[in-house]
């Protein structure tokens, strides 16, 4: 669902919520449809919590798969840097 003024209508467990804040109406509903897929998938299982307590095991999902993110881009910058370094050295020596 388009929003005439850049923002998107996203529909999250049933409930349409309009959105702004990207230029991007196709993120804004990126967003929605992650956030609506992880309340599902909460919903299975737990199918008795209700709304409230869905959302925050969504959110807990999704804050646990950014850290785990984070985590492995910072490992990978790290052995990124680690190699330049010894490339580095190796030129260096060869020079």
């Amino acid at each position: 669902m388009s929003d005439e003024q850049g923002g998107a209508k996203v529909e999250i467990f049933g409930v349409v919520y309009p959105l702004k804040g990207s230029p991007d109406p196709g993120h804004l509903r990126r967003l929605g449809e992650l956030v609506d897929e992880r309340m599902r998938r909460a919903a299975d299982l737990a199918p008795s919590a209700d709304r409230s307590r869905l959302a925050i095991l969504a959110a807990l999902n999704l804050a646990d798969e950014l850290i785990r993110s984070r985590s492995e881009r910072e490992r990978d910058r790290v052995e990124c840097a680690e190699r330049v370094a010894q490339l580095t050295e190796k030129l260096a020596d060869a020079v």
